[in-house]
């Protein structure tokens, strides 16, 4: 039987929601600039000549970026994979840091998942209600912190199916 765990709806909602007001607020810091220089019509004006220099550029580029990170989120809304678990093993969701590319992989809807068969891992608990800690049998342990995001009762459920897993396997 196999179970999936996705990001909480209403993170993916307020995430979607940030980056689109992050997009909007240096688009609009750009307007406010030009707006205490002069009258409406000629910040317009002046709005326009600042998007061909390349401060402008960089500022559109980064207003683009963060408009486009928003909606995409928005759009995939409940459908964030983080855990799955299935006769097999547990599947997680990690993210790398460093990686620009990292970056976007935070909302793939059907991202590449890590993978340990239940008879490899010693033991596993959830710390302060927050933490899921894994540990394999050769004293690794994975780095699980997105699972943080996950809702409290699906991190509790994970831990007890990995645990009644363990035990029969």
């Amino acid at each position: 039987m196999e179970k999936k765990y996705y990001l909480p709806t209403w993170q993916s909602i307020a995430i979607g929601v940030l980056f689109i007001l992050l997009g909007l607020s240096l688009s609009l810091s750009l307007l406010m600039m030009e707006l205490f220089e002069g009258s409406f019509w000629s910040m317009l004006e002046s709005y326009f000549e600042i998007i061909i220099t390349p401060i402008g550029i960089f500022f559109g580029m980064q207003t683009l970026i963060f408009l486009i990170l928003g909606l995409l989120t928005l759009k995939s809304t409940g459908r964030i994979l983080r855990v799955k678990l299935d006769s097999e093993g547990f599947y997680f969701k990690t993210i790398k840091s460093g990686d620009i590319k990292n970056f976007f992989q935070f909302i793939e809807k059907n991202p590449k998942l890590e993978f340990i068969p239940y008879k490899n891992i010693k033991h596993v608990e959830l710390i302060n209600q927050k933490e899921i800690h894994l540990i394999t049998k050769s004293n690794e342990s994975p780095d699980l912190r997105n699972l943080k995001m996950l809702r409290l009762s699906d991190k509790e459920t994970i831990v007890r199916e990995i645990q009644e897993r363990i035990q029969t396997a």
